[in-house]
């Protein structure tokens, strides 16, 4: 990996991380206008960090993005086949009569 990248994702995560502490910052401190205004000003300094670090991760971090999105994607249209093959199994069972085994109902003792 690339160092450039490396800051870049630097940058955005700790844009990210600021900006929610910030954003905590203005509910809290709403009434006192010194720490509101600071928060004001810190926050606005976020979102350059995450520009900055966007920039930063170029055409590498959408390599990496793009990749991911297709993994994601990929798992999830597999699950979603078996789960319709998994349930049109069970009601294919059903509709024929054909009792499933299900494992014994585990009841609470009376004392």
């Amino acid at each position: 990996m690339d160092k450039r990248f490396l800051v870049g994702v630097a940058l955005i995560v700790l844009s990210l991380v600021i900006g929610k502490i910030t954003t905590v910052v203005f509910v809290v401190y709403f009434w006192n206008r010194t720490v509101f205004w600071t928060a004001m000003v810190a926050y606005l300094v976020t979102w350059a960090m995450l520009f900055v670090g966007l920039y930063l991760c170029g055409k590498e971090g959408l390599k990496y993005a793009e990749a991911y999105t297709r993994t994601v994607a990929r798992e999830s249209v597999e699950r979603t086949r078996k789960a319709v093959r998994e349930g049109g199994a069970r009601t294919r069972k059903f509709l024929t009569g054909e009792e499933q085994e299900r494992p014994p109902r585990k009841t609470k003792k009376s004392i």
